[in-house]
């Protein structure tokens, strides 16, 4: 997914304004920041999820853009991530 992203940065300012979004306190984060997230999958047409580092380099919240352009947070850590999702993870790295 790393190209993904790479290629998602390389794009025209308009454009790329479009897909990182806007702050909105009503959707949080609403935004991405250019320099603090990865992507790691996408839901359909113009429907990316991603890694967002802005808040930990440790531990990212998962969000999604939504139909309206916002993007929003789904889990607070990809722990809650792989929970949600029904897959448990052992102290010991098992499945």
């Amino acid at each position: 997914m790393a190209e993904q992203t790479d290629g998602l940065l390389a794009l025209e300012e308009d454009l790329l304004s479009w897909y990182l979004g806007d702050p909105d306190s009503s959707v949080r984060p609403g935004d991405l920041r250019a320099d603090s997230f990865v992507l790691i999958g996408d839901l359909g047409p113009e429907r990316p999820f991603a890694l967002d580092y802005r808040n930990s380099h440790e531990d990212p919240e998962i969000v999604y853009m939504t139909e309206s352009g916002a993007w929003r947070v789904v889990a607070s850590g990809v722990a809650e991530f792989l929970q949600a999702l029904g897959i448990r993870v052992s102290d010991d790295g098992d499945h």
